[in-house]
């Protein structure tokens, strides 16, 4: 059987994911615990589960010195209106971009120091031997290392990281694997998504207006070489009213119905015409053999997605 043939397929992959047993860096975590820093401070405060997808990262590359860059989160989803499987990579900033922003700084307070400071008194330079040639090198340097690590962090999860534990995934079942097969779905069945949430603050909303739209920027070469299907930067209040609000409705638990309701569904028929009651029977069933309360929205985008699922299975005919 071909992994990447099917989203129902790749489901029963991200759901691997999500019930891999790893005492030390757990794959499935809170979005408080995914969005805190090297302290403990977390950006964004919620029960929500997504992948911890620097966690991913650490345990598969954790033989090399070097690894690749990683964002942090990683949820799915299928759009509303065509039931495209989604897939959002999630990066979370615990400060203000503002003071993020190291390249702004320099080219605000450094750079002017060679014409306010060393021409008057090159004794007292606080620049010392610096000329503002150098100076001027070092910025764009710096500007262009900023620049690639923002680009880095999704097109690495994507490129380096996935197919890396997709070939392991398929190693231990009995799909079969290769690259090829796995760009192909990944660039023309999936959408791509990247969000990079970030620490508001009042004092800096004007400079955080303009970071966040330099990020946008850096982003924006990804997007027109389809590497991802759209990007969009929030603060964490903007998260909480988006992104968020879109776990609630459809959490990663869904996961396991969909897959659930979709087998009894194609085991029971393979006439397209058939699906939508068996599909209404089984999901009623699950939910009630699971004591599981949904509201009607995801409810109905359950039937929708599930009866995608098994269409789309069909007529890749992989059966």
């Amino acid at each position: 059987m071909v992994m990447f043939s099917s989203y129902l397929n790749f489901l029963r992959f991200l759901n691997y994911l999500k019930n891999h047993e790893c005492e030390k860096n757990p794959y499935f975590e809170d979005i408080t615990k995914i969005s805190s820093d090297n302290n403990g401070r977390s950006l964004v405060e919620s029960d929500k589960l997504m992948l911890n997808f620097e966690n991913i990262r650490n345990d598969f590359f954790s033989n090399q010195k070097i690894k690749p860059s990683t964002v942090d989160g990683l949820y799915f989803n299928f759009d509303k209106n065509h039931l495209i499987l989604s897939l959002y990579f999630v990066e979370f900033k615990g400060s203000e971009l503002s003071k993020l922003d190291f390249n702004k700084y320099f080219e605000n307070n450094i750079l002017p120091l060679t014409d306010e400071q060393c021409v008057f008194n090159e004794r007292y330079c606080p620049i010392n031997n610096l000329n503002k040639k150098i100076l001027e090198r070092m910025h764009k340097r710096y500007d262009d290392k900023v620049s690639n690590n923002l680009k880095l962090k999704p097109f690495e999860s994507l490129f380096v990281i996935f197919p890396k534990i997709c070939e392991d995934y398929s190693n231990k079942s009995d799909y079969n694997y290769s690259v090829g097969d796995f760009y192909t779905f990944l660039l023309r069945k999936i959408r791509c998504h990247l969000i990079v949430v970030y620490k508001s603050s009042k004092s800096y909303i004007n400079d955080e207006k303009t970071v966040a739209a330099d990020i946008r920027d850096k982003y924006r070469v990804l997007n027109n070489n389809n590497i991802i299907s759209d990007f969009k930067v929030y603060d964490e209040r903007d998260f909480e009213n988006n992104l968020l609000n879109d776990i609630k409705k459809f959490p990663f638990s869904f996961l396991e119905i969909i897959i659930n309701v979709s087998d009894k569904t194609l085991n029971k028929t393979k006439n397209p015409s058939e699906f939508g009651d068996i599909i209404e029977m089984e999901l009623k069933k699950y939910l009630n053999r699971n004591n599981i309360v949904i509201c009607d929205y995801s409810k109905e985008m359950l039937r929708r997605v599930i009866s995608k699922c098994c269409m789309e299975y069909i007529s890749n005919k992989i059966l």
